[in-house]
């Protein structure tokens, strides 16, 4: 993964701030009690910093497990091949985000084609109304949102809505 060098000004800034702080308690507790305290205190403080880290990337790994799951079930409800695949050498941070951008993307997709079925199933309707009562029935079509049609079901329907619009005509 290649890295900008903002990223790494602010990285190297957040260091400084880090060992400075460290030197700070590091003084801090040898002069108030002594070496073998501070050292107790050093050792007791990076395994607490290495604990949290854990913590953050197990939390992490789980909701890129839970996001992949999601993205995965949305493209497979709208039938689309999205690439889910990454960098091997991404970090958690870089993956959680790529997963959030692609749940963001498939769900405006899945919005979208409800949309497009609310929009064909008014326009068939619109035509429906025109037509003699009678015959309006029988030239309704099913399209449902749940489970969503394919992209073949969808052209078919958009054929059907052809066929009224002609003999409309």
């Amino acid at each position: 993964m290649e890295e900008n060098s903002d990223d790494i000004n602010l990285l190297n800034h957040k260091l400084i701030i880090l060992e400075t702080k460290i030197s700070e308690l590091s003084r801090l507790w040898l002069e108030r009690d002594g070496p073998e305290v501070c050292q107790n205190n050093l050792r007791i403080l990076f395994e607490n910093l290495e604990q949290s880290f854990k913590t953050v990337n197990f939390r992490k790994a789980e909701k890129i497990k839970k996001y992949h799951a999601q993205a995965i079930k949305l493209r497979n409800i709208l039938q689309v091949d999205y690439d889910l695949s990454q960098e091997v050498e991404s970090t958690l941070h870089v993956r959680l985000n790529f997963l959030k951008e692609s749940l963001i993307i498939l769900r405006v997709q899945l919005q979208n084609r409800k949309d497009e079925i609310y929009d064909l199933l008014m326009e068939q309707e619109e035509l429906c109304q025109g037509i003699s009562t009678a015959k309006s029935g029988e030239l309704r079509q099913k399209l449902t949102i749940d489970p969503l049609p394919s992209a073949e079901e969808i052209m078919k329907f958009r054929q059907h809505l052809q066929n009224l619009k002609n003999s409309k005509n």
